[in-house]
């Protein structure tokens, strides 16, 4: 499943909340009503990936054993002085950066995980915050890209699901190549959105406000690139030619960090 978020999936009640001029709104929103699907029945590890201090949608898991991955001011290893003391209970906590430090995460452990507005963060700084399009991104960019969807796959379950949404669909729109070449398959057939329609589908989501002078309106050349891309992507059950067949759908937690 790879989609543009767009107006017309959302009722008129929501399109015209107060929020509605900012793209994460609808981030939220989406995830929100695909998570909605899971949370009761989920047994398994539910992982999100740089909550930074928000947990409801890990907490709204009744049966699932809850994981997070954050660095937290990048502090690898340094303890809980620079985390949030909401923490959903009980929870394990890795602290580090997929791709980067994260080898301490087991294989094939995460049965669902999920992040709302993150991914388009990587590689962002050292490409100088670009956000126009390109057909072949610069490896400055795409190095760590693709060591984020090699390690997410690794740490992934077989049938297991990662969920995403990003700004800046017109830049990310090939963060679905990495995410192809790693191994994972989108959960519903269909090619998804063209790179035209990321910049001129009129009933797509955009920013309509400054990120950072939030009563300044986003000007028209900058807007079309500030849509919101929503991914869903499944590890395939089949390993080396056969069907992977896990023990039992209940598993037991993983070591905490």
């Amino acid at each position: 499943m790879i989609k543009l978020l767009r107006k017309s999936a959302f009722t008129e009640e929501q399109n015209s909340a107060r929020a509605a001029v900012y793209t994460k709104y609808y981030q939220h929103l989406e995830i929100t009503r695909f998570l909605s699907g899971y949370t009761g029945e989920m047994e398994g590890f539910v992982c999100e990936i740089g909550p930074w201090q928000n947990f409801k949608y890990l907490r709204a898991f009744q049966r699932a054993r809850l994981c997070i991955i954050d660095p937290y001011n990048n502090a690898t290893g340094g303890g809980l002085a620079n985390v949030p003391q909401n923490l959903p209970y009980p929870c394990s906590l890795y602290r580090c950066l997929l791709g980067v430090d994260s080898r301490v995460i087991p294989d094939r452990l995460l049965d669902l995980s999920f992040s709302v507005s993150v991914l388009e963060h990587i590689g962002q700084a050292e490409c100088g915050y670009d956000c126009n399009p390109v057909e072949q991104p610069p490896e400055v960019q795409e190095a760590p890209r693709n060591a984020f969807c090699r390690e997410l796959f690794r740490i992934t379950k077989p049938g297991g699901i990662t969920v995403h949404t990003v700004d800046h669909a017109a830049r990310n729109l090939t963060l679905v190549k990495n995410f192809l070449a790693t191994g994972f398959e989108p959960m519903n057939a269909g090619s998804g959105p063209t790179l035209d329609e990321c910049l001129s589908d009129p009933d797509v989501i955009r920013q309509q406000r400054d990120w950072i002078e939030d009563d300044k309106p986003m000007p028209e050349e900058e807007r079309v690139l500030h849509g919101v891309l929503f991914m869903a992507f499944r590890r395939p059950q089949r390993l080396f030619g056969r069907l992977w067949k896990p023990k039992q759908w209940r598993i037991s937690p993983s070591p905490g960090v």
